[in-house]
């Protein structure tokens, strides 16, 4: 006669494990809720200023009609990638996964909130007379930075964060070469904006602006060295943001 045995602790641990299971995927989901929660302010930032950016594409597409200029052409040009720019990020922010380490105390964050918001101030600081030549360059220098800035947005992917945040270690791309290349192409960006403003104020914003991403560079890459215990190594190969330069 055969006799079944019934083993319950085998039961019992497979049901532990579907437990557990179960639970972490509820524990997961809470997390990207509560990160996605925390982004909002964020995301709704970036919405306004694709607001902000779709009113000035109009306006200017419009004045281009009537009165075909190069450097209009050009600002367009640069306005539409910036809103492709913007709705880029936005989508990333919806779709990240939660974050492996964050930066710990309260200046990492205010460093990236200030450089955020004093990029916000560029929409409401007086503008210069204009100028073809200036307008021109300036929108070549935005167009460069922002086409670099979409480039480096390809190769980060869903690792994007506007905190010092941890995600996903990117070395492919133009993270070859150097360790930041999206604070280079916002620099070029950055530039574009500051010759098209009155000065001093627009060198002032640029220069608060620089300082504070240097200050953010600083602590993504504690943040990251945390995470990753590789990522001494990658450091040690790679520049900070201009090949063989820095």
């Amino acid at each position: 006669m055969v006799t079944f045995v019934r083993d319950t602790q085998a039961t019992g641990c497979v049901g532990c494990r579907v437990s557990s299971m179960a639970e972490t995927t509820s524990d997961k989901a809470w997390l990207k809720a509560f990160d996605f929660v925390a982004a909002l302010p964020v995301i709704i930032w970036l919405t306004w200023n694709c607001g902000l950016l779709s009113l000035a594409l109009f306006l200017e597409t419009r004045e281009f009609f009537h009165q075909a200029q190069w450097a209009l052409g050009l600002k367009i040009v640069n306005q539409a990638m910036a809103i492709a720019f913007f709705v880029l990020q936005i989508v990333l922010f919806a779709l990240r996964p939660v974050a492996k380490q964050k930066s710990q105390g309260f200046i990492p964050r205010f460093a990236a909130i200030f450089t955020m918001s004093a990029g916000l101030l560029y929409f409401y600081a007086p503008v210069a007379s204009p100028n073809d030549l200036v307008q021109g360059v300036a929108a070549l220098f935005g167009i460069t930075g922002l086409s670099l800035s979409l480039y480096a947005l390809r190769w980060l992917g869903r690792s994007f964060s506007i905190l010092p945040e941890a995600r996903r270690l990117v070395t492919d791309g133009p993270y070859r070469f150097v360790r930041h290349p999206l604070y280079v192409a916002e620099a070029l960006s950055t530039l574009g904006v500051t010759l098209q403003l009155q000065q001093p104020l627009g060198a002032l914003l640029a220069i608060s602006i620089y300082l504070g991403q240097f200050a953010r560079m600083g602590y993504e890459e504690e943040v990251l060295e945390r995470a990753f215990p590789e990522y001494a190594d990658y450091r040690k190969r790679t520049f900070r943001l201009i090949p063989y330069i820095y």
